[in-house]
């Protein structure tokens, strides 16, 4: 039984199927900036749209009760950071407590700090990299720094024309937009 909401059933290129989880580390690839062929596009778009500074997770409990839990450990930081205060809302068939505490955690993880968002062309064999695996690349192109992170996770991939759309795994530092 999948219990968990941040898990995805991938097929691969190869065409097999896989379920991956969002936060696991899968393979790891690295992009010479040498390959990148067009300027990187960041987006924060999706960010803002999905961000919240706490949620209330809603279950059922083994007597048919609805129930929720509220995660706000984050509440602070994330108003002093953005200066916004939004709740949201989860429903799921999760059935315990615990289990809708650490959705409720990994939730937050992804959703509480707003991660960039890249999309970038390049000049290299793109068939190896998969859903959720985890590129290095340095956005530095004829001396412009694009960006100040260089982890990243893929969320979509083109393979046909070598297009990929990352996310940043870790803010490393508050960059300026470039």
């Amino acid at each position: 039984m999948l219990r968990n909401d941040m898990a995805y059933f991938i097929q691969q290129t190869d065409g097999k199927f896989t379920i991956r989880r969002y936060g696991n580390t899968y393979a790891t690839h690295t992009i010479p900036a040498w390959a990148i062929t067009k300027k990187p596009e960041k987006d924060y778009g999706k960010a803002q749209d999905n961000y919240f500074s706490s949620c209330i997770i809603n279950f059922i409990d083994d007597f048919a009760r609805h129930l929720n839990v509220l995660f706000d450990e984050r509440e602070n930081e994330a108003e002093r950071k953005y200066r916004r205060i939004v709740l949201r809302t989860f429903d799921t068939n999760l059935t315990n407590r615990n289990d809708a505490l650490q959705l409720a955690e990994l939730l937050s993880n992804r959703y509480t700090f707003m991660r960039q968002t890249v999309k970038l062309a390049v000049g290299i064999d793109t068939t190896k990299f998969e859903l959720l695996d985890k590129v290095t690349v340095d956005l530095t192109i004829n001396g412009r720094k694009f960006s100040n992170v260089t982890d990243y996770i893929v969320k979509e991939i083109n393979h046909a024309q070598d297009i990929l759309v990352l996310e940043e795994i870790e803010k490393l530092e508050e960059e300026d937009d470039v």
